[in-house]
């Protein structure tokens, strides 16, 4: 029976996993580490994506990348096979460096972004390389602290959900994986249905429909937050003025929910961004997504309706993150620094 084929559409993010054939070293000498990230930063000119975390083992990597136009497939084949033929060359030898199929699980970004960001740079630690994660200096890990710079490294979707300014987003940051260290392996991030998934049920039914529309899973587009909260409070019927505060009515409660969720998966805002708009705490946000996602599991007519404001949010739209040097350096810029 043939391997179900990798799924694809703009913005897909991937945590991948691609091991040294029979678990051999892929990596030497720190020349060699060092040639794949350049291979890396090649790769990522000729077939721009994001990528958010990597770690380079000794017989394996992992990278945390989302696509824009280009497959998945493309980019890892150009990657490992350029770094491949180095390594082959460099040490006279011959036969596939790499164990068959790279791994490339499908993730729900907005839930599992972080938790992964720091489940790949605990790796050196777990594995008892190194005691901390600071200490070790193939991975992105040091980038987010400050210490090296990568131009195929997004830092702002990541750090921009600590704090606005940098130096308070790295501190956060920091403390968030330190906090990591004694959880030890996560069967969580693991949990993958069909052996390609990462994601509740309503993601994985979504994903797994080949004639859907991807617009609701594509990059973010630009929408201004009066839009957004205009669109879903004529939805549900509610005045604008009684969406911030403490109202405990359900449409209310359930139009916040649906506001901080399109605000993140449709706008590319950071939770903390949508907790501005509602004038509460980004835990509240966290925790009104968390529930609002329960909710459409079970209930087919509120699905619809949020499945009808993303479409409309996204009509005629433009997409948020383009391929240009100058979306590279903002990406990379977290406000206020």
């Amino acid at each position: 029976m043939g391997r179900p084929p990798r799924i694809h559409f703009p913005g897909a993010l991937y945590h991948v996993i691609a091991r040294g054939n029979h678990g051999q070293e892929i990596f030497r000498s720190d020349a060699d580490r060092q040639r794949l990230l350049v291979s890396l930063e090649q790769v990522w000119r000729q077939y721009p994506f994001e990528l958010y975390a990597f770690v380079l083992m000794p017989n394996h990597v992992h990278l945390l990348i989302q696509v824009q136009d280009v497959p998945l497939a493309k980019i890892m084949q150009s990657l490992l096979y350029r770094h491949s033929a180095y390594f082959n060359k460099t040490y006279t030898q011959r036969g596939h460096l790499f164990q068959g199929r790279y791994r490339a699980i499908l993730c729900d970004r907005e839930p599992y972004l972080l938790e992964l960001v720091r489940y790949i740079h605990l790796n050196p630690v777990r594995a008892g390389l190194v005691a901390t994660p600071d200490r070790y200096r193939w991975s992105s890990h040091v980038a987010y602290l400050g210490r090296e710079s990568w131009p195929f490294l997004g830092l702002s979707p990541v750090l921009g959900q600590f704090a606005d300014r940098v130096g308070i987003a790295r501190t956060r940051y920091h403390r968030f994986v330190a906090a990591g260290i004694d959880q030890g392996q996560r069967p969580d991030l693991y949990a993958i249905t069909d052996g390609r998934f990462l994601g509740d049920d309503t993601f994985v039914t979504a994903v797994r429909r080949p004639k859907r529309p991807v617009a609701e899973l594509s990059l973010p587009v630009h929408i201004a937050s009066g839009e957004l909260t205009a669109a879903v409070t004529r939805c549900f019927d509610v005045s604008l003025v009684r969406l911030p505060g403490s109202e405990k009515t359900r449409e209310v409660v359930m139009a916040r929910r649906v506001v901080a969720l399109l605000a993140v998966e449709v706008g590319g805002y950071s939770q903390r961004e949508a907790a501005s708009i509602l004038a509460c705490h980004p835990a509240s946000v966290s925790q009104g997504i968390k529930r609002l996602r329960e909710c459409l599991q079970g209930d087919s007519a509120l699905a619809e309706q949020v499945s009808a404001l993303r479409r409309e949010l996204r009509r005629a739209r433009p997409i948020r993150w383009q391929k240009s040097a100058t979306h590279r350096q903002s990406i990379n810029k977290v406000p206020g620094t």
